[in-house]
């Protein structure tokens, strides 16, 4: 929320950060975290969930989807 408001709306950080009861420090120590494990492989699911949706012309519904991951995962 913070970096949202801060890019489209140009409010700073201090004063965001005390009325949301954020530390200064904790957000920046949150923006400039690495990735998680468990972020990374949501990304890397996004990217098959779509593939996976072309190759079907977008007909594929979620059932199709799931059973087209599994298959490559299985390779």
């Amino acid at each position: 929320m913070i970096d949202q408001l801060r890019q489209e709306q140009g409010f700073p950080v201090v004063p965001m950060c005390h009325v949301l009861g954020v530390s200064k420090s904790g957000y920046y120590a949150w923006r400039n975290r690495k990735p998680s494990a468990r972020k990374l492989e949501d990304e890397r699911l996004k990217v098959a969930i779509k593939a996976a949706h072309e190759r079907g012309r977008g007909t594929y519904g979620p059932k199709k989807i799931q059973e087209e991951l599994v298959d490559i995962e299985k390779m």
